[in-house]
C-alpha cells in the first residue's frame, strides 16, 4: 500500500494491513454471496494471499527514488499539490 508519510507514521492503518485483516475481509464479503464464490475463496483467493508480501511504503519514499525527468517532476509537483489541497486527515485505527 501507498500513503502519506504523516498518515503511516501516525498509525492510521494500525493492523489493516494484515494477511488476517486482509482474508476476514474477503471471507465477509464473499459470505454475503450465500457459498456463490466459497471454490474461489478456497482456490484462488487464499492461495494469493499466503503467497504476497504486504508492505506498506510512504508517497515520498517512492518518489525520491524514482529518476529525475520531466514525468517524475510533474509526480511529484502533482503530490506536493495534492498534499496542499487536501492535506491528509490524522485518524488512528483501532
Amino acid at each position: 500500500m501507498i500513503a502519506p508519510e504523516s498518515q503511516i507514521k501516525a498509525g492510521v492503518f494500525g493492523s489493516l494491513v494484515t494477511k488476517e485483516t486482509i482474508r476476514r475481509k474477503v471471507a465477509a464479503r464473499v459470505a454475503q454471496y450465500q457459498g456463490a464464490w466459497d471454490s474461489w475463496f478456497s482456490s484462488c483467493f487464499e492461495p494469493v494471499v499466503e503467497r504476497i508480501d504486504l508492505s506498506v511504503l510512504s508517497w515520498e519514499a517512492v518518489l525520491t527514488v524514482l529518476p529525475n525527468t520531466e514525468e517524475t517532476s510533474r509526480i511529484r509537483e502533482f503530490y506536493s499539490l495534492c498534499l496542499e489541497f487536501n492535506p491528509p486527515r490524522i485518524q488512528r485505527t483501532v
